[in-house]
């Protein structure tokens, strides 16, 4: 099959290993719809309060995600990017190349979704990493069940943790700790200056997220780097922090079951 020109570009951010995932096509007598999405960065900011109340839970969105559902090529590239939720920095990342590419005829049922990201800093630089990519690929075999192979490598450093040696096995858990810049609230809960507080959680290398939608379909999210932890609001309350770097993603319907995945170690 051939390799569409946006695919190629894709392919040309990432080692030659990445290029060379296994990729058999079989003839379907009716294609399976795989839907595929790739993006920089997802997740959540909550602040609960003394007793366990949401104050506010902002969901930072999708962003550089690029779409293709049954068929086509999408692109989406992005120079550079920040987000601050209450005055907490929460990302900054540059130089964005998102890529999904997928056929969806009896001949070709394939799609595959990858993720450039040039840098990120994570909470102020407690967590970043440099040179991040990650390839998926979506394949359906002969009994017309889903197979996905995913590759990632990045750089991996920053202020708040110890990344282990390469290879990384796919779901390691490294504890992350650290200060970071959080809002001074006065008895009320308002805003009135910025003060620090100290990080604790982890990051999860090479994650998988699995999840069955309503509608019966299937979800498989690999996420490069998982930071989950919280920090004190200086009242009782907390900054709870969700946040998945490097998300290439896969949906097909619920009448096809995964048959495999394979995530390749982190490089």
């Amino acid at each position: 099959m051939a390799i569409s020109r946006r695919m190629r570009g894709a392919l040309r951010y990432a080692p030659l290993w990445l290029a060379m995932l296994p990729c058999a096509v079989w003839a379907q007598s009716t294609p399976v719809p795989l839907s595929v999405e790739s993006d920089a960065i997802a997740g959540t900011v909550t602040h609960r309060s003394l007793l366990g109340v949401i104050v506010e839970t902002y969901n930072l969105g999708a962003l550089a995600q690029s779409t293709t559902n049954g068929s086509g090529s999408d692109e989406v590239t992005l120079a550079s990017a920040s987000k601050a939720v209450a005055s907490i920095p929460i990302y900054t990342v540059s130089t964005v190349d998102d890529l999904t590419d997928a056929c969806d005829t009896t001949t070709c049922d394939m799609a595959h979704a990858t993720v450039n990201v040039g840098q990120i800093s994570l909470l102020n630089g407690l967590v970043t990493a440099a040179n991040t990519h990650d390839t998926m690929t979506a394949t359906v075999n002969s009994s017309g069940a889903i197979v996905l192979t995913n590759a990632a490598s990045s750089t991996l450093a920053g202020a708040g943790w110890t990344p282990p040696a390469k290879p990384i096995a796919s779901g390691t858990q490294v504890p992350v700790s650290g200060t970071i810049p959080v809002p001074l609230l006065d008895l009320l809960g308002i805003p009135i200056g910025m003060t620090t507080a100290t990080f604790s959680g982890t990051t999860t290398i090479n994650d998988v997220i699995q999840t069955t939608h309503s509608d019966g379909s299937h979800d498989v999210d690999f996420v490069v780097l998982h930071l989950v932890g919280s920090a004190p609001d200086g009242l009782g309350g907390v900054y709870q922090f969700d946040l998945k770097v490097a998300g290439p993603d896969a949906v097909w319907p619920g009448n096809r079951p995964l048959n495999n995945f394979n995530d390749l170690p982190l490089l």
